[in-house]
């Protein structure tokens, strides 16, 4: 069981991430950019974990009760908010890697002083080149222009997932209010 000085930093710690997510959120629903997803499910993560420590700490059979349900709805609400974002988060690291081979083979693609030009024909590459260098595999095939379009099929999915999280970020913080109103009553402390 906790001593009172933990529950407090405890409470005081979901307090803060609580205020943080609801922030990150609150700018999903403006303009869902790439650092507030991001922020938005790193900051379901790190008050779901927070929650998990109160939920370990706390009484034992039906005095704890109270506030394992009060954790449980909202770690509900934390899945609810994760999922709905995550779409958004994945095609933003599929850009961002897509964008790191690009780079790269662009930046492998001269060859350097007192260097063997580079391979220029698939049959003189194996594929262990290939596994060990994507990138040349990228230069030579072609597929620069492909990873162009695949990278505008990209931006344009986020962009229509984006929306679907614009659309529902007020939802969501409204959740989360609910969600926080009910634990800081099992809690009994008015600051969260």
């Amino acid at each position: 069981m906790e001593s009172a000085a933990t529950m407090n930093h405890d409470v005081e710690n979901v307090r803060l991430l609580a205020a943080k997510l609801r922030e990150n959120l609150a700018k999903c629903a403006g303009d869902p950019g790439v650092d507030p997803v991001h922020d938005t499910r790193t900051g379901t993560r790190r008050l779901q974990a927070t929650l998990e420590d109160l939920v370990r700490e706390s009484r034992t059979g039906e005095a704890g009760e109270p506030l394992r349900a009060a954790a449980a709805a909202m770690m509900k609400a934390l899945k609810k908010i994760r999922r709905t974002a995550a779409p958004v988060r994945d095609l933003d690291v599929h850009r961002r890697l897509l964008q790191k081979l690009v780079k790269r083979a662009v930046q492998t693609s001269a060859p350097k002083k007192d260097e063997d030009p580079p391979i220029r024909d698939h049959a003189e590459m194996s594929a262990v080149d290939l596994l060990e260098s994507p990138e040349t595999g990228l230069q030579l095939t072609g597929l620069a222009q492909q990873a162009d379009r695949l990278d505008a099929w990209l931006k344009h999915r986020r962009s229509e997932q984006a929306a679907g999280l614009r659309a529902q970020a007020d939802d969501l913080v409204t959740r989360l209010d609910k969600r926080l109103e009910a634990l800081q009553a099992v809690l009994g402390a008015k600051q969260v």
